[in-house]
Protein backbone atom coordinates (compact mmCIF):
# COMPACT_ATOMS: atom_id res chain seq x y z
CA UNK A 1 0.00 0.00 0.00
CA UNK A 2 1.38 3.41 -1.01
CA UNK A 3 2.37 5.88 1.69
CA UNK A 4 0.82 9.35 2.07
CA UNK A 5 3.72 11.01 0.20
CA UNK A 6 3.69 8.55 -2.70
CA UNK A 7 4.57 10.40 -5.92
CA UNK A 8 6.59 13.12 -4.15
CA UNK A 9 10.22 13.29 -5.36
CA UNK A 10 12.83 14.58 -2.91
CA UNK A 11 16.31 15.76 -3.90
CA UNK A 12 18.35 14.81 -0.84
CA UNK A 13 21.60 16.78 -0.42
CA UNK A 14 21.97 15.96 3.25
CA UNK A 15 24.67 14.44 5.44
CA UNK A 16 25.41 13.51 9.08
CA UNK A 17 22.13 12.67 10.96
CA UNK A 18 19.71 15.60 11.11
CA UNK A 19 19.32 15.88 7.32
CA UNK A 20 19.30 12.17 6.41
CA UNK A 21 16.92 11.60 9.32
CA UNK A 22 14.45 14.10 7.85
CA UNK A 23 14.55 12.45 4.42
CA UNK A 24 14.27 9.02 6.09
CA UNK A 25 10.94 10.10 7.58
CA UNK A 26 9.73 11.40 4.21
CA UNK A 27 10.86 8.20 2.51
CA UNK A 28 9.08 6.08 5.12
CA UNK A 29 5.94 8.04 4.23
CA UNK A 30 6.28 7.04 0.58
CA UNK A 31 8.32 9.83 -0.98
CA UNK A 32 10.90 8.90 -3.62
CA UNK A 33 14.26 10.02 -2.24
CA UNK A 34 17.18 10.69 -4.59
CA UNK A 35 20.18 10.90 -2.27
CA UNK A 36 23.17 12.71 -3.77
CA UNK A 37 26.45 11.63 -2.19
CA UNK A 38 30.07 12.50 -2.99
CA UNK A 39 32.07 9.90 -4.93
CA UNK A 40 34.54 7.87 -2.86
CA UNK A 41 37.57 9.95 -1.97
CA UNK A 42 35.91 13.35 -2.55
CA UNK A 43 34.76 13.72 1.06
CA UNK A 44 36.79 12.58 4.05
CA UNK A 45 35.16 10.16 6.45
CA UNK A 46 35.96 9.43 10.06
CA UNK A 47 37.86 6.12 10.27
CA UNK A 48 36.75 5.78 13.88
CA UNK A 49 33.03 6.05 13.07
CA UNK A 50 30.58 3.17 13.39
CA UNK A 51 31.64 -0.08 11.75
CA UNK A 52 30.99 -0.34 8.02
CA UNK A 53 29.63 -3.54 6.46
CA UNK A 54 30.95 -5.44 3.46
CA UNK A 55 29.53 -2.88 1.01
CA UNK A 56 30.78 0.19 2.87
CA UNK A 57 27.64 1.22 4.76
CA UNK A 58 27.87 2.49 8.33
CA UNK A 59 25.68 0.50 10.69
CA UNK A 60 23.46 3.45 11.66
CA UNK A 61 22.98 4.39 7.99
CA UNK A 62 20.84 1.29 7.53
CA UNK A 63 18.25 3.33 9.41
CA UNK A 64 18.63 6.77 7.86
CA UNK A 65 19.41 5.70 4.27
CA UNK A 66 16.56 3.24 3.84
CA UNK A 67 14.02 3.94 1.08
CA UNK A 68 16.55 6.02 -0.86
CA UNK A 69 18.31 5.86 -4.21
CA UNK A 70 22.00 6.69 -3.99
CA UNK A 71 23.69 8.61 -6.79
CA UNK A 72 27.31 9.73 -6.41
CA UNK A 73 28.03 13.14 -7.94
CA UNK A 74 31.11 15.36 -7.66
CA UNK A 75 29.63 18.76 -6.82
CA UNK A 76 33.02 20.45 -7.00
CA UNK A 77 32.81 20.47 -10.83
CA UNK A 78 30.27 22.41 -12.94
CA UNK A 79 28.93 19.30 -14.67
CA UNK A 80 28.11 17.76 -11.31
CA UNK A 81 26.21 20.83 -10.15
CA UNK A 82 24.28 21.00 -13.40
CA UNK A 83 23.31 17.35 -12.96
CA UNK A 84 21.89 18.15 -9.52
CA UNK A 85 19.89 21.03 -10.99
CA UNK A 86 18.50 18.56 -13.52
CA UNK A 87 17.25 16.46 -10.62
CA UNK A 88 15.81 19.60 -9.02
CA UNK A 89 13.83 20.29 -12.20
CA UNK A 90 11.95 17.02 -11.68
CA UNK A 91 11.74 17.14 -7.87
CA UNK A 92 9.03 18.40 -5.56
CA UNK A 93 11.36 18.97 -2.61
CA UNK A 94 15.05 19.75 -2.07
CA UNK A 95 16.63 19.34 1.38
CA UNK A 96 20.15 20.32 2.38
CA UNK A 97 22.03 20.83 5.64
CA UNK A 98 25.34 22.14 4.33
CA UNK A 99 27.63 24.18 6.52
CA UNK A 100 26.95 27.93 6.26
CA UNK A 101 28.12 29.26 2.90
CA UNK A 102 28.54 25.89 1.16
CA UNK A 103 25.25 25.99 -0.76
CA UNK A 104 26.16 29.44 -2.10
CA UNK A 105 29.62 28.24 -3.09
CA UNK A 106 28.08 25.32 -4.98
CA UNK A 107 25.42 27.45 -6.64
CA UNK A 108 22.70 25.40 -4.95
CA UNK A 109 21.09 28.08 -2.78
CA UNK A 110 17.34 28.55 -2.71
CA UNK A 111 17.44 31.23 -5.40
CA UNK A 112 19.46 29.02 -7.76
CA UNK A 113 17.23 25.99 -7.33
CA UNK A 114 14.01 28.01 -7.41
CA UNK A 115 15.10 29.50 -10.74
CA UNK A 116 14.86 26.05 -12.39
CA UNK A 117 11.74 24.95 -10.47
CA UNK A 118 9.62 27.75 -8.95
CA UNK A 119 7.15 25.30 -7.39
CA UNK A 120 9.82 23.44 -5.45
CA UNK A 121 9.82 23.23 -1.64
CA UNK A 122 13.38 24.01 -0.52
CA UNK A 123 14.26 22.99 3.04
CA UNK A 124 17.51 23.95 4.73
CA UNK A 125 18.62 22.81 8.16
CA UNK A 126 21.45 24.52 10.00
CA UNK A 127 23.10 24.21 13.39
CA UNK A 128 22.34 27.73 14.66
CA UNK A 129 19.54 29.10 12.48
CA UNK A 130 19.65 31.75 9.78
CA UNK A 131 19.54 35.02 11.70
CA UNK A 132 21.56 36.41 14.58
CA UNK A 133 25.27 36.61 15.34
CA UNK A 134 25.79 32.82 15.43
CA UNK A 135 24.17 32.04 12.07
CA UNK A 136 27.50 31.48 10.29
CA UNK A 137 28.87 29.04 12.86
CA UNK A 138 29.36 25.32 12.33
CA UNK A 139 27.80 22.97 14.86
CA UNK A 140 26.77 19.44 15.75
CA UNK A 141 24.38 17.99 18.31
CA UNK A 142 26.63 18.60 21.32
CA UNK A 143 26.98 22.27 20.32
CA UNK A 144 23.21 22.65 19.95
CA UNK A 145 22.57 21.03 23.32
CA UNK A 146 24.98 23.45 24.98
CA UNK A 147 23.52 26.53 23.29
CA UNK A 148 19.95 25.37 23.92
CA UNK A 149 20.32 24.94 27.68
CA UNK A 150 20.03 21.15 27.62
CA UNK A 151 23.34 20.15 29.22
CA UNK A 152 23.20 18.12 32.44
CA UNK A 153 25.93 17.17 34.94
CA UNK A 154 28.10 14.50 33.38
CA UNK A 155 27.55 10.93 34.53
CA UNK A 156 31.29 10.27 34.38
CA UNK A 157 32.30 13.62 35.85
CA UNK A 158 29.45 15.62 37.45
CA UNK A 159 31.72 18.66 37.66
CA UNK A 160 31.47 19.11 33.87
CA UNK A 161 28.42 19.71 31.65
CA UNK A 162 27.44 16.76 29.47
CA UNK A 163 25.02 16.37 26.55
CA UNK A 164 22.08 14.05 26.94
CA UNK A 165 22.96 10.55 25.73
CA UNK A 166 20.47 10.81 22.87
CA UNK A 167 20.98 13.37 20.05
CA UNK A 168 17.98 15.59 20.76
CA UNK A 169 19.24 18.36 18.47
CA UNK A 170 19.51 16.00 15.51
CA UNK A 171 16.28 14.10 16.15
CA UNK A 172 14.12 17.14 16.94
CA UNK A 173 15.65 18.99 13.99
CA UNK A 174 14.88 16.16 11.58
CA UNK A 175 11.27 15.95 12.80
CA UNK A 176 10.81 19.73 12.46
CA UNK A 177 12.27 19.65 8.95
CA UNK A 178 9.97 16.82 7.87
CA UNK A 179 6.96 18.60 9.40
CA UNK A 180 7.89 21.83 7.62
CA UNK A 181 8.29 20.05 4.28
CA UNK A 182 4.93 18.30 4.53
CA UNK A 183 3.22 21.58 5.49
CA UNK A 184 4.85 23.39 2.55
CA UNK A 185 3.75 20.61 0.17
CA UNK A 186 0.18 21.04 1.40
CA UNK A 187 0.43 24.79 0.77
CA UNK A 188 1.88 24.21 -2.70
CA UNK A 189 -0.87 21.76 -3.59
CA UNK A 190 -3.44 24.41 -2.65
CA UNK A 191 -1.77 27.40 -4.30
CA UNK A 192 0.92 26.13 -6.69
CA UNK A 193 3.46 28.18 -4.75
CA UNK A 194 6.79 26.74 -3.63
CA UNK A 195 8.74 28.20 -0.74
CA UNK A 196 11.80 27.99 1.46
CA UNK A 197 11.52 26.14 4.78
CA UNK A 198 14.16 26.71 7.45
CA UNK A 199 14.84 25.12 10.81
CA UNK A 200 17.85 24.37 12.97
CA UNK A 201 19.17 21.93 15.52
CA UNK A 202 19.49 24.75 18.06
CA UNK A 203 15.84 25.75 17.61
CA UNK A 204 14.85 22.14 18.19
CA UNK A 205 16.79 21.99 21.45
CA UNK A 206 15.31 25.28 22.67
CA UNK A 207 11.85 23.86 21.91
CA UNK A 208 12.59 21.07 24.40
CA UNK A 209 12.41 23.66 27.20
CA UNK A 210 8.75 24.41 26.49
CA UNK A 211 7.84 23.85 30.15
CA UNK A 212 10.34 26.45 31.39
CA UNK A 213 10.48 29.16 28.73
CA UNK A 214 7.75 31.46 29.95
CA UNK A 215 8.78 34.61 31.77
CA UNK A 216 6.76 37.57 32.99
CA UNK A 217 9.14 40.49 32.78
CA UNK A 218 7.31 42.56 35.39
CA UNK A 219 7.60 39.74 37.92
CA UNK A 220 10.63 37.74 36.85
CA UNK A 221 13.20 40.10 35.35
CA UNK A 222 14.94 41.13 38.55
CA UNK A 223 15.08 37.57 39.89
CA UNK A 224 16.15 36.14 36.54
CA UNK A 225 18.98 38.61 36.05
CA UNK A 226 20.23 38.06 39.59
CA UNK A 227 20.16 34.28 39.13
CA UNK A 228 22.07 34.46 35.84
CA UNK A 229 24.71 36.70 37.40
CA UNK A 230 25.00 34.32 40.34
CA UNK A 231 25.47 31.32 38.03
CA UNK A 232 28.17 33.18 36.09
CA UNK A 233 29.95 34.01 39.32
CA UNK A 234 29.86 30.35 40.33
CA UNK A 235 31.38 29.32 36.97
CA UNK A 236 34.09 31.98 37.21
CA UNK A 237 34.95 30.73 40.69
CA UNK A 238 35.41 27.20 39.34
CA UNK A 239 32.29 25.65 40.87
CA UNK A 240 31.40 22.13 39.74
CA UNK A 241 28.68 21.99 37.09
CA UNK A 242 26.34 19.87 39.22
CA UNK A 243 26.31 22.66 41.81
CA UNK A 244 25.70 25.27 39.09
CA UNK A 245 22.96 23.10 37.59
CA UNK A 246 21.19 22.72 40.94
CA UNK A 247 21.46 26.42 41.64
CA UNK A 248 19.85 27.25 38.30
CA UNK A 249 17.16 24.55 38.46
CA UNK A 250 14.66 26.61 40.42
CA UNK A 251 12.79 27.59 37.26
CA UNK A 252 11.27 30.85 36.11
CA UNK A 253 9.89 32.90 38.96
CA UNK A 254 12.20 31.46 41.59
CA UNK A 255 9.98 28.47 42.39
CA UNK A 256 11.70 26.46 45.11
CA UNK A 257 13.11 23.03 44.31
CA UNK A 258 11.98 21.90 47.75
CA UNK A 259 8.20 21.57 47.55
CA UNK A 260 5.66 22.81 50.07
CA UNK A 261 6.60 22.01 53.65
CA UNK A 262 10.09 20.98 52.55
CA UNK A 263 8.90 17.95 50.54
CA UNK A 264 11.74 17.00 48.19
CA UNK A 265 10.83 17.28 44.52
CA UNK A 266 12.36 13.82 44.07
CA UNK A 267 9.60 11.94 45.89
CA UNK A 268 6.85 11.98 43.29
CA UNK A 269 8.69 12.40 39.99
CA UNK A 270 11.83 10.30 39.80
CA UNK A 271 13.39 6.89 39.20
CA UNK A 272 13.56 4.45 42.13
CA UNK A 273 15.88 1.50 42.52
CA UNK A 274 13.98 -1.77 43.01
CA UNK A 275 15.15 -5.17 44.23
CA UNK A 276 16.19 -6.15 40.70
CA UNK A 277 16.39 -2.93 38.69
CA UNK A 278 14.60 0.40 38.40
CA UNK A 279 11.12 1.88 38.01
CA UNK A 280 10.21 5.42 36.98
CA UNK A 281 7.36 7.19 38.77
CA UNK A 282 5.67 10.29 37.40
CA UNK A 283 3.06 11.89 39.65
CA UNK A 284 2.73 15.34 38.15
CA UNK A 285 -0.70 16.25 39.54
CA UNK A 286 -2.09 16.27 43.07
CA UNK A 287 -4.44 13.33 42.50
CA UNK A 288 -1.53 11.14 41.40
CA UNK A 289 0.51 12.29 44.39
CA UNK A 290 -2.36 11.49 46.76
CA UNK A 291 -2.61 7.99 45.35
CA UNK A 292 1.12 7.31 45.73
CA UNK A 293 1.15 8.81 49.21
CA UNK A 294 -1.73 6.53 50.25
CA UNK A 295 -0.31 3.44 48.52
CA UNK A 296 3.11 3.75 50.18
CA UNK A 297 1.83 5.29 53.43
CA UNK A 298 4.30 8.16 53.12
CA UNK A 299 2.44 10.52 55.45
CA UNK A 300 2.62 13.61 53.21
CA UNK A 301 1.57 16.45 55.53
CA UNK A 302 -0.06 18.35 52.67
CA UNK A 303 -2.86 15.80 52.64
CA UNK A 304 -3.63 16.04 56.35
CA UNK A 305 -6.48 18.60 56.67
CA UNK A 306 -5.61 19.62 60.21
CA UNK A 307 -1.84 19.75 59.71
CA UNK A 308 -0.08 23.10 60.02
CA UNK A 309 2.41 22.88 57.14
CA UNK A 310 4.74 25.31 58.94
CA UNK A 311 4.93 23.23 62.08
CA UNK A 312 7.98 21.23 63.12
CA UNK A 313 5.89 18.03 62.92
CA UNK A 314 5.02 18.70 59.27
CA UNK A 315 8.64 19.41 58.38
CA UNK A 316 9.85 16.31 60.19
CA UNK A 317 7.29 14.10 58.41
CA UNK A 318 8.24 15.60 55.06
CA UNK A 319 11.91 14.89 55.68
CA UNK A 320 11.14 11.18 56.22
CA UNK A 321 9.22 10.74 52.96
CA UNK A 322 12.07 10.28 50.51
CA UNK A 323 14.12 7.71 52.46
CA UNK A 324 10.89 5.86 53.30
CA UNK A 325 9.85 5.66 49.66
CA UNK A 326 13.33 4.57 48.58
CA UNK A 327 13.38 1.77 51.16
CA UNK A 328 9.98 0.47 50.13
CA UNK A 329 10.77 0.39 46.41
CA UNK A 330 14.06 -1.39 47.14
CA UNK A 331 12.24 -4.20 48.95
CA UNK A 332 10.36 -5.56 45.90
CA UNK A 333 11.24 -6.38 42.26
CA UNK A 334 10.27 -4.18 39.32
CA UNK A 335 7.44 -6.46 38.13
CA UNK A 336 5.78 -6.15 41.54
CA UNK A 337 5.89 -2.36 41.43
CA UNK A 338 4.60 -2.11 37.88
CA UNK A 339 1.54 -4.22 38.82
CA UNK A 340 1.11 -2.50 42.20
CA UNK A 341 1.19 1.01 40.76
CA UNK A 342 -0.86 0.18 37.65
CA UNK A 343 -3.65 -1.22 39.84
CA UNK A 344 -3.81 2.15 41.60
CA UNK A 345 -3.63 4.26 38.39
CA UNK A 346 -0.25 5.69 39.36
CA UNK A 347 1.93 6.62 36.37
CA UNK A 348 4.98 4.38 36.23
CA UNK A 349 7.24 2.58 33.78
CA UNK A 350 10.21 0.30 33.32
CA UNK A 351 13.71 1.69 32.77
CA UNK A 352 15.21 -0.06 29.75
CA UNK A 353 18.70 -0.13 28.33
CA UNK A 354 18.85 0.69 24.61
CA UNK A 355 19.84 -2.91 23.84
CA UNK A 356 16.68 -4.16 25.55
CA UNK A 357 14.52 -2.24 23.08
CA UNK A 358 15.19 -4.73 20.27
CA UNK A 359 13.16 -7.49 21.95
CA UNK A 360 10.79 -5.52 24.18
CA UNK A 361 7.24 -6.73 23.34
CA UNK A 362 5.58 -3.33 23.58
CA UNK A 363 7.93 -1.74 21.04
CA UNK A 364 7.55 -4.73 18.73
CA UNK A 365 3.74 -4.55 18.90
CA UNK A 366 3.86 -0.82 18.14
CA UNK A 367 6.28 -1.39 15.24
CA UNK A 368 8.91 0.91 16.70
CA UNK A 369 11.34 -1.97 16.27
CA UNK A 370 10.91 -3.60 12.87
CA UNK A 371 12.70 -6.38 11.04
CA UNK A 372 13.68 -6.23 7.39
CA UNK A 373 15.83 -8.45 5.20
CA UNK A 374 18.91 -6.69 3.84
CA UNK A 375 20.49 -8.10 0.65
CA UNK A 376 23.99 -7.90 2.10
CA UNK A 377 23.68 -8.70 5.80
CA UNK A 378 20.40 -10.62 6.06
CA UNK A 379 17.74 -9.95 8.72
CA UNK A 380 18.12 -6.55 10.37
CA UNK A 381 16.24 -5.03 13.30
CA UNK A 382 16.01 -1.25 13.19
CA UNK A 383 14.00 1.67 14.43
CA UNK A 384 10.44 1.72 13.08
CA UNK A 385 7.92 4.38 12.14
CA UNK A 386 6.76 6.85 14.83
CA UNK A 387 3.61 7.96 12.95
CA UNK A 388 0.79 5.50 12.28
CA UNK A 389 -1.55 5.97 9.29
CA UNK A 390 -4.70 3.88 9.01
CA UNK A 391 -4.89 3.93 5.19
CA UNK A 392 -1.38 4.88 4.01
CA UNK A 393 1.08 3.24 6.41
CA UNK A 394 4.75 4.09 6.57
CA UNK A 395 7.04 1.30 5.38
CA UNK A 396 10.57 0.22 4.49
CA UNK A 397 10.39 -0.56 0.79
CA UNK A 398 14.10 -0.84 0.09
CA UNK A 399 17.27 -1.20 2.18
CA UNK A 400 19.97 1.44 2.51
CA UNK A 401 21.83 1.66 -0.77
CA UNK A 402 25.62 1.51 -0.87
CA UNK A 403 27.09 4.75 -2.25
CA UNK A 404 26.46 5.02 -5.99
CA UNK A 405 24.22 1.97 -6.22
CA UNK A 406 21.52 3.81 -8.17
CA UNK A 407 23.61 6.28 -10.17
CA UNK A 408 22.84 4.69 -13.53
CA UNK A 409 19.11 4.36 -12.92
CA UNK A 410 18.79 7.96 -11.71
CA UNK A 411 20.63 9.27 -14.78
CA UNK A 412 18.38 7.22 -17.06
CA UNK A 413 15.36 8.65 -15.18
CA UNK A 414 16.70 12.11 -16.02
CA UNK A 415 16.73 11.14 -19.69
CA UNK A 416 20.50 10.95 -20.07
CA UNK A 417 21.68 8.83 -22.99
CA UNK A 418 24.09 5.91 -22.48
CA UNK A 419 26.77 7.99 -24.20
CA UNK A 420 26.25 10.91 -21.82
CA UNK A 421 26.32 8.59 -18.79
CA UNK A 422 29.57 7.04 -19.98
CA UNK A 423 31.03 10.52 -20.52
CA UNK A 424 30.15 11.57 -16.97
CA UNK A 425 31.70 8.41 -15.56
CA UNK A 426 34.87 8.81 -17.64
CA UNK A 427 35.19 12.40 -16.41
CA UNK A 428 34.73 11.30 -12.76
CA UNK A 429 31.68 13.55 -12.46
CA UNK A 430 29.62 10.60 -11.24
CA UNK A 431 30.42 7.27 -9.66
CA UNK A 432 28.43 4.06 -9.99
CA UNK A 433 28.94 1.28 -7.49
CA UNK A 434 30.55 -1.81 -9.02
CA UNK A 435 28.01 -3.94 -7.16
CA UNK A 436 25.09 -2.07 -8.68
CA UNK A 437 24.01 -4.61 -11.28
CA UNK A 438 24.06 -7.55 -8.85
CA UNK A 439 22.44 -5.58 -6.01
CA UNK A 440 19.64 -4.17 -8.16
CA UNK A 441 18.73 -7.69 -9.20
CA UNK A 442 18.54 -8.67 -5.54
CA UNK A 443 16.53 -5.57 -4.60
Amino acid sequence: MAGPLSGIVVLDLTQQLVGPGATMLLGDMGAEIVHVEPPPGVQESDPASATADSVGRLRASLNWNRNKQSVCVDLTVPAGRELVLDIARKADVCIQNYRPGVAAKLGLEYENVRAVNPGLVYCEISAFGFEGPDRHRVGFDIIAQGGGGAMVPGWRDPSLPSPLPVPIGDVTGMCLAALGVVSAILHRNRTGEGQRVRTSMLDGVVLQSILKLVSFDDDDREWRDATVQGLKAMAEAGAAYDAIYDAGATGIGGLPTQGTAGIPAGVYYRVYRTADGFVSVGCLNVNQQKRLNKALELGDPRFEPEMDLRSSEALERASRMQPMAEAKFLAQPTDHWISFLDERSIACGRVLNTLELFDYPHHLENQMIIETVDPWVGPVRMVGHPIKFSETPMSVRSPASPAGLDTDSVLRWLGYTPERIAELKDGAVVYASPIASDANARK
